[in-house]
């Protein structure tokens, strides 16, 4: 499933639940678990300061280091081999070099919780992430629903672009390793001046349900995957979808027709990622 897991902690209550979704995923497929710490530059008053900010600075690191070190003997009991580390520089940035460094290929990262991914959270650090980093990034909400870990049920939106199919096709493949259910689901809207024509309405309601097959022709074969299309919101539809039906994890790309920009975490994803009381698994279209 996964070799190299990147999770990125600040020793809070909000980070818990990520580290025990990074524990989790590597004993399952006996990963490489790495935790980072990164602490911002210090930001000196002025020169006659700069002695005492220094000396406070190194105790800072100093007790930063032991509170890794206490971490990674908890996450060994589980996770052999476990490695850590606290380092300098702009969170986001460090985090992305980070696992291109080591060759991570899942980043997991905690978030306040279902409805209160601030921005002081997402706009400076998850956000970031998001939209620099070439591997997955999996956001654990901190009180979100209780959910199998190890997911039994995965939902995947799809717009039948290629970021999309490419999201599809690693959820197909982790729900077939993992034996767990797939749904994936096409949200659509009927335009007002075709809701005028009943007829033109229900003609475009029977397209959108064959087109689904038709788009993501692999899902036919596999028995534990459900592939439909619906109307609503695309957002909403996805989180009351991930509420009625006791979803564990969501699967969705990071690009896409009204997903994400290029240059801005936003659309869809944005909406699921802010209101999604389970993990969210956010995918990169390989280039």
């Amino acid at each position: 499933m996964f070799e190299h897991i990147l999770c990125p902690i600040d020793f809070s209550k909000i980070g818990e639940r990520a580290i025990e979704h990074a524990i989790t995923w590597a004993e399952h497929g006996c990963a490489k678990l790495e935790l980072i710490h990164v602490v911002p530059p210090p930001m000196y008053a002025g020169p006659e300061l700069a002695t005492m900010s220094l000396d406070l600075d190194a105790a800072v690191m100093r007790e930063l280091e032991e509170r890794m070190a206490e971490t990674l003997k908890t996450v060994r009991g589980r996770v052999r081999g476990a490695t850590g580390r606290v380092v300098r520089g702009f969170p986001p940035g460090e985090i992305v070099q980070r696992a291109k460094a080591s060759c991570a290929d899942l980043i997991v990262m905690g978030t306040n919780g279902a409805g209160a991914l601030t921005r002081a959270l997402l706009g400076s650090v998850a956000d970031r992430v998001l939209r620099t980093s070439s591997v997955p990034v999996l956001l654990v909400p901190h009180e979100g629903r209780a959910v199998s870990v190890i997911p039994k049920q995965i939902l995947t939106p799809t717009d039948f672009s290629s970021s999309a199919k490419a999201a599809v096709s690693s959820a197909l493949a982790m729900a077939d390793e993992l034996g767990a259910s797939l749904d994936v689901v096409h949200v659509y809207e009927v335009p007002a001046f075709v809701e005028r024509n009943p007829a033109l309405a229900e003609s475009l309601r029977a397209a959108m349900a064959v087109e689904v097959h038709a788009e993501h022709p692999e899902l036919v074969e596999h028995a534990n995957v459900r592939a439909r299309a619906l109307e609503g919101s695309a957002a909403t539809t996805i989180v009351r979808l991930v509420e009625d039906a006791s979803i564990d994890l969501i699967v969705m790309s990071s690009t896409g027709r009204g997903f994400v920009s290029a240059t801005l975490l936003g659309g869809v994803t944005d909406r699921v990622v802010r209101t999604s009381h389970v993990p969210v698994l956010v995918t990169r279209p390989k280039v």
